[in-house]
């Protein structure tokens, strides 16, 4: 049974989405040793439980991992998180979270360990992005001095208001208005249109299908 820890040695990157992806990879490490109950290094493979909660005890899980370490001789292991299929999310950060462990089957370590900043969220802080994150039907507007939450602009977007036929075209609008009605008309001797099946049949019979013969006399002008 596993009954110490040491806190975590090394925190970073706690706001992924929001920093420069050269200079991270939305993830964050933590450190640590484990001992056995009778005091001596853990230095077999262990799982185990991360988990971010809004509270420092209680209080409701908003993230979960599990992984999988081997401790070296003198307990020591290092694990990543936030890796493909436990993603952390801006929304984790935006309040202040706990993180606690689980080993196995074991029940949670106590104290839970408070989050704090890291390098990165602090730059994010002094960019005026920290606290601003959007609801539902928000967006973030830039007011001239901050970042600020505004309701997502009203409208469903553009439409159409007004349609017209362009001179010379053989194209007719019965109703230019939203609902336009489009038509065209066959072409004639004296109009311009579509091509009729009917006149197309016509014309089609006009060529010859294989190679033509002439037969006749041809006289040189």
């Amino acid at each position: 049974m596993k009954t110490t820890r040491t806190l975590s040695l090394a925190l970073a990157l706690l706001l992924p989405a929001l920093a420069s992806a050269a200079l991270n990879e939305g993830v964050m490490t933590y450190s640590g040793y484990l001992r056995t109950s009778a005091g001596a290094p853990e230095t077999t493979a262990q799982t185990l439980i991360f988990k971010l909660h809004d509270a420092s005890t209680a209080g409701n899980q908003v993230w979960t991992q599990s992984v999988v370490v081997t401790p070296d001789s003198q307990g020591w292991f290092t694990a990543v998180l936030g890796t493909t299929g436990a993603s952390f999310f801006n929304g984790d950060f935006l309040n202040q979270s706990w993180l606690g462990i689980q080993v196995g089957a074991e029940a949670e370590m106590t104290p839970r360990t408070k989050m704090g900043a890291a390098p990165h969220a602090l730059s994010v802080e002094y960019a005026g992005l920290s606290g601003c994150g959007t609801t539902v039907n928000q967006i973030l507007q830039w007011s001239g001095t901050a970042w600020t939450c505004i309701a997502t602009p009203a409208g469903a977007g553009g439409g159409v208001s007004s349609v017209s036929a362009a001179a010379g075209t053989p194209i007719t609008v019965a109703t230019g208005t939203t609902t336009p009605v489009l038509s065209m008309s066959a072409a004639s001797a004296t109009a311009s249109g579509f091509l009729s099946l009917a006149d197309w049949s016509a014309f089609n019979a006009k060529a010859p299908t294989a190679s033509p013969t002439f037969t006749g006399t041809v006289t040189a002008p």
